[in-house]
Protein backbone atom coordinates (compact mmCIF):
# COMPACT_ATOMS: atom_id res chain seq x y z
CA UNK A 1 0.00 0.00 0.00
CA UNK A 2 3.03 2.13 0.48
CA UNK A 3 4.26 1.59 -2.88
CA UNK A 4 1.04 2.93 -4.59
CA UNK A 5 1.19 5.94 -2.75
CA UNK A 6 4.66 6.56 -3.32
CA UNK A 7 4.17 6.21 -7.33
CA UNK A 8 1.04 8.42 -6.83
CA UNK A 9 2.83 11.39 -5.28
CA UNK A 10 5.39 10.39 -8.46
CA UNK A 11 2.78 11.02 -11.11
CA UNK A 12 1.35 14.11 -9.77
CA UNK A 13 1.63 17.05 -12.03
CA UNK A 14 1.94 20.56 -9.97
CA UNK A 15 -0.95 22.92 -11.28
CA UNK A 16 0.49 25.65 -13.55
CA UNK A 17 1.29 28.41 -11.02
CA UNK A 18 -0.62 31.72 -13.58
CA UNK A 19 -3.51 29.61 -13.50
CA UNK A 20 -5.98 30.65 -9.74
CA UNK A 21 -6.08 27.28 -7.71
CA UNK A 22 -9.70 25.70 -7.36
CA UNK A 23 -11.82 26.62 -4.35
CA UNK A 24 -9.16 29.56 -3.39
CA UNK A 25 -10.51 33.26 -2.87
CA UNK A 26 -8.66 35.34 -4.92
CA UNK A 27 -9.09 38.50 -3.02
CA UNK A 28 -8.49 37.11 0.84
CA UNK A 29 -7.11 33.18 0.02
CA UNK A 30 -9.84 31.89 2.17
CA UNK A 31 -11.72 29.23 0.92
CA UNK A 32 -14.46 28.81 -1.44
CA UNK A 33 -17.26 26.01 -2.53
CA UNK A 34 -17.46 24.66 -6.20
CA UNK A 35 -13.89 26.40 -7.67
CA UNK A 36 -15.33 29.81 -6.99
CA UNK A 37 -13.19 32.87 -7.44
CA UNK A 38 -14.57 34.44 -4.12
CA UNK A 39 -15.66 33.55 -0.86
CA UNK A 40 -18.94 34.58 0.95
CA UNK A 41 -17.60 37.69 2.16
CA UNK A 42 -16.38 38.51 -1.45
CA UNK A 43 -18.88 38.58 -3.25
CA UNK A 44 -19.58 42.01 -3.71
CA UNK A 45 -16.77 41.93 -5.95
CA UNK A 46 -18.72 40.37 -8.72
CA UNK A 47 -20.81 42.84 -11.12
CA UNK A 48 -23.73 41.42 -11.24
CA UNK A 49 -24.29 40.30 -7.74
CA UNK A 50 -23.59 44.60 -7.10
CA UNK A 51 -27.06 44.54 -9.62
CA UNK A 52 -28.97 41.97 -8.18
CA UNK A 53 -28.22 43.65 -4.92
CA UNK A 54 -29.04 47.30 -5.86
CA UNK A 55 -31.86 45.85 -8.05
CA UNK A 56 -33.35 43.95 -4.66
CA UNK A 57 -32.91 47.57 -3.12
CA UNK A 58 -35.02 49.27 -5.51
CA UNK A 59 -37.62 46.50 -5.03
CA UNK A 60 -37.62 46.65 -1.26
CA UNK A 61 -37.72 50.27 -1.52
CA UNK A 62 -41.07 49.96 -3.76
CA UNK A 63 -43.00 47.49 -2.52
CA UNK A 64 -42.41 49.13 1.67
CA UNK A 65 -44.34 52.15 -0.76
CA UNK A 66 -46.85 50.67 -3.23
CA UNK A 67 -49.51 50.94 -0.81
CA UNK A 68 -49.61 54.70 -0.82
CA UNK A 69 -51.54 56.41 -3.16
CA UNK A 70 -48.94 58.29 -5.55
CA UNK A 71 -45.94 55.95 -5.10
CA UNK A 72 -43.79 55.46 -8.19
CA UNK A 73 -44.16 52.10 -9.42
CA UNK A 74 -42.23 50.56 -11.75
CA UNK A 75 -44.84 48.74 -14.12
CA UNK A 76 -41.89 46.48 -16.00
CA UNK A 77 -40.14 46.09 -12.83
CA UNK A 78 -39.73 42.29 -11.47
CA UNK A 79 -42.55 42.43 -8.97
CA UNK A 80 -45.10 43.78 -11.71
CA UNK A 81 -43.66 41.07 -14.07
CA UNK A 82 -43.97 38.54 -11.80
CA UNK A 83 -47.76 39.23 -10.57
CA UNK A 84 -48.75 39.79 -14.34
CA UNK A 85 -46.61 36.40 -15.28
CA UNK A 86 -48.50 34.44 -12.29
CA UNK A 87 -52.22 35.74 -13.32
CA UNK A 88 -51.29 34.84 -17.33
CA UNK A 89 -50.08 31.43 -16.23
CA UNK A 90 -52.96 30.44 -13.76
CA UNK A 91 -55.78 32.54 -14.48
CA UNK A 92 -58.02 34.81 -12.51
CA UNK A 93 -57.31 34.70 -8.67
CA UNK A 94 -57.73 36.47 -5.38
CA UNK A 95 -55.95 39.05 -3.69
CA UNK A 96 -55.36 35.89 -0.96
CA UNK A 97 -53.81 33.68 -3.84
CA UNK A 98 -51.50 35.98 -4.64
CA UNK A 99 -50.57 37.21 -2.00
CA UNK A 100 -49.57 33.68 -0.82
CA UNK A 101 -48.03 32.72 -4.16
CA UNK A 102 -45.53 35.65 -4.24
CA UNK A 103 -45.49 36.26 -0.98
CA UNK A 104 -46.39 39.65 -0.57
CA UNK A 105 -48.33 41.60 1.52
CA UNK A 106 -51.70 42.88 0.72
CA UNK A 107 -51.05 46.27 1.26
CA UNK A 108 -48.57 46.36 -1.40
CA UNK A 109 -50.30 43.94 -3.45
CA UNK A 110 -53.27 46.54 -3.72
CA UNK A 111 -51.15 49.26 -4.95
CA UNK A 112 -49.48 46.76 -7.27
CA UNK A 113 -53.03 45.95 -8.64
CA UNK A 114 -54.23 49.48 -8.53
CA UNK A 115 -51.46 50.79 -10.76
CA UNK A 116 -51.26 47.77 -13.36
CA UNK A 117 -55.17 48.30 -13.32
CA UNK A 118 -54.71 51.84 -14.29
CA UNK A 119 -52.22 50.60 -16.96
CA UNK A 120 -54.87 48.86 -18.52
CA UNK A 121 -52.85 45.60 -18.07
CA UNK A 122 -55.20 44.07 -15.92
CA UNK A 123 -58.74 43.72 -14.29
CA UNK A 124 -60.24 43.62 -10.92
CA UNK A 125 -63.80 42.24 -10.54
CA UNK A 126 -65.80 41.43 -7.13
CA UNK A 127 -67.13 37.47 -6.75
CA UNK A 128 -70.21 37.47 -4.85
CA UNK A 129 -70.94 34.61 -2.95
CA UNK A 130 -73.33 33.54 0.49
CA UNK A 131 -70.55 33.96 2.96
CA UNK A 132 -68.23 37.30 1.51
CA UNK A 133 -67.60 39.47 -1.65
CA UNK A 134 -64.20 37.89 -2.75
CA UNK A 135 -61.87 40.25 -5.09
CA UNK A 136 -60.51 38.22 -8.30
CA UNK A 137 -58.01 39.70 -10.54
CA UNK A 138 -57.74 38.18 -14.35
CA UNK A 139 -55.66 40.03 -17.58
CA UNK A 140 -57.50 42.34 -19.01
CA UNK A 141 -59.43 42.19 -21.96
CA UNK A 142 -59.95 38.12 -20.82
CA UNK A 143 -63.41 37.81 -19.75
CA UNK A 144 -63.99 34.98 -17.02
CA UNK A 145 -65.75 32.16 -18.19
CA UNK A 146 -69.09 32.20 -15.84
CA UNK A 147 -70.19 28.91 -13.84
CA UNK A 148 -73.27 27.49 -14.70
CA UNK A 149 -75.87 27.32 -11.25
CA UNK A 150 -76.95 23.25 -11.59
Amino acid sequence: MDEEYLDYEEDYIEPDSHLPKSDICWECGGFTAFGKVYCINHLDQLEYVRQIKAELIVRAHEEANAHKKFARIDLKGTRATEILDLIAYRGALTLSRISSELDLPRKALKGYLARLEQAGMLSTGTLLTKRKATIRVAMSGKKERKKRKK
